[in-house]
């Protein structure tokens, strides 16, 4: 039976996981629907061009890569895997922590797998995007490029979801020290 005080702990304690994962959702949902990553400005022609995973770009000119390259196919995948595991993290925990379906044995570890697992797929996205540009800035003529606050974004919302997840593992660690993998 808990104690006061263990409520509050637990209280306090899965405030912090849904936060963080709530957060980092709608940082990814917005990241993944803003078309503008990089800025890419050709020095000779002095054309400014914007690159992002999707290709919806409001009548500016963008770079598209045709055929499509695999760093971008891959990238777009590993992005829109990030989203759907951001949505069932969040549900996850903030169902658990309203008691609204029954905990599972090991909560603490399948949460905190599918959020390490959430910010690995929003980091191959990410690196994904940068090979993208890089081979892009080699194979063409020179390109000027600057990044846009979607990678500033996309970085945090990784962080959190790291965060969140070793905070998970943590939590899972000091409730079943000795059967974690159980």
């Amino acid at each position: 039976m808990l104690t006061s005080e263990d409520k509050d702990m637990k209280g306090f304690t899965w405030a912090i996981a849904p936060a963080m994962t709530s957060l980092g959702y709608l940082l990814i949902l917005l990241v993944s629907i803003f078309p503008f990553w990089v800025r890419l400005v050709n020095e000779e022609s002095q054309e400014v061009f914007f690159s992002g995973l999707f290709e919806n770009c409001f009548h500016i000119k963008c770079w598209k890569p045709r055929p499509l390259s695999v760093y971008i196919i891959l990238g777009r995948v590993f992005l829109l895997s990030a989203v759907v595991l951001s949505f069932f993290t969040t549900f996850i925990l903030v169902s658990f922590a309203s008691q609204l379906f029954p905990r599972i044995r090991k909560h603490n570890f399948v949460t905190a797998s599918i959020s390490f697992l959430t910010g690995a797929c929003a980091f191959l996205a990410l690196l994904l995007h940068a090979l993208e540009i890089q081979s892009l800035r080699t194979k063409l003529s020179p390109h000027q490029f600057s990044v846009q606050w979607p990678y500033y974004v996309l970085i945090f919302s990784i962080l959190l979801f790291i965060v969140a997840g070793s905070h998970n593992a943590l939590n899972s660690f000091c409730t079943h020290p000795s059967s974690i993998f159980l």
